[in-house]
């Protein structure tokens, strides 16, 4: 985020505002002479009174948050995911390595276990229905916006 700030608002040359104003900075330094002063300050200010330039300024803004935002959000599924890949690999070991003990000595506990098994398998599901949408409805919001 604080390269969305930087890039926003800073009027280096390779932040957004810098990369718009790039004709505009270069013709200012091609004057020279008497009076360049005066001809590089009004090309420089010209180019910041245009109208395109906060309009595509806001575009890049908003196409550059739009990626972050994606980014994250992929980052954050991934890890999710990866975290409920790790709980149903600890569940499936846990199974499988009582299931046979238990099942001689306690045949309720198995039934209880599979019970829990597939009631943690269930919610986990929920879980990645819910991120999913929450992506999704988060994604179609910021097209919406456009």
């Amino acid at each position: 985020m604080s390269d969305i700030q930087t890039d926003a608002f800073s009027p280096i040359r390779t932040s957004i505002i810098g990369q718009l104003m790039e004709a505009d900075y270069n013709a200012a330094n091609m004057e020279y002479g008497r009076g360049s002063d005066r001809r590089r300050k009004t090309i420089i200010s010209s180019g910041f009174r245009s109208r395109s330039l906060f309009v595509d300024h806001r575009r890049r803004l908003r196409s550059q948050f739009i990626s972050i935002s994606e980014e994250l959000q992929q980052e954050t599924t991934d890890a999710v995911a990866q975290q409920l890949r790790f709980i149903e690999t600890d569940l499936n070991t846990l199974r499988n390595e009582n299931v046979v003990l238990e099942s001689e000595r306690n045949p309720e506990f198995r039934t209880r276990l599979e019970l829990e098994v597939t009631q943690a398998r269930e919610e986990m599901g929920t879980v990645r229905a819910a991120i999913n949408d929450l992506f999704n409805s988060t994604l179609e919001d910021t097209v919406m916006d456009e």
